[in-house]
């Protein structure tokens, strides 16, 4: 089994855990495109899927800094493929620089901005620094997880999961996260 499959198979895992979850979709796709392309079905090479496959295996190489850069290109470039912002600020995570991965969801929400995922994960990465502004990142994707259940009953409860989200600890016991959750 090569490292795409096992992507492949954590991603499906993944999609399994939050079936409503288009993000994992849209990676589960991106994951197979990126297999498909080492394989020798390569993309045009100046596209978001070429530029994403080759800082990944830049990562895997252990060239950081050249990953880094190429992922932060790639963020300059990408200006309204939130795919594309999505596996950056993803990668950026893995590799430890959350306040990059925080800059990547910033340009998410603003370009998909009914996206409550995008916002409670943007409210995460500013928890996990102890920034103020994360229980008003969390308040918006509580509003839009809301306002998606209505329509939808079955979608993933964005305030139910943050009661017990580990990368919240950072701000769980902060009167207004407490407040946001209703306890």
């Amino acid at each position: 089994m090569s490292r795409f499959d096992d992507a492949i198979s954590i991603v499906q895992t993944c999609l399994k855990l939050d079936p409503h979850n288009g993000s994992i979709e849209s990676l589960l796709g991106q994951v197979e495109g990126i297999k498909k392309g080492a394989a020798g079905g390569r993309p045009p090479q100046g596209s978001a899927q070429s530029a994403f496959g080759q800082a990944m295996q830049m990562v895997q190489n252990k060239q950081t800094n050249e990953a880094l850069r190429l992922l932060d290109q790639l963020l300059v470039t990408s200006s309204n493929d939130s795919q594309a912002i999505m596996n950056v600020a993803q990668v950026y995570v893995q590799l430890g620089q959350i306040p990059r991965a925080e800059m990547a969801m910033q340009k998410l929400v603003a370009v998909t901005p009914d996206n409550p995922e995008a916002w409670y994960n943007l409210g995460g990465l500013q928890a996990a620094q102890g920034k103020i502004g994360a229980t008003q990142a969390m308040q918006k994707a509580f509003d839009l997880s809301a306002a998606r259940l209505k329509k939808d009953p079955t979608a993933t409860d964005l305030r139910a999961h943050a009661k017990t989200d580990a990368n919240l600890e950072p701000i769980r016991h902060t009167p207004e996260f407490q407040k946001l959750v209703g306890k």
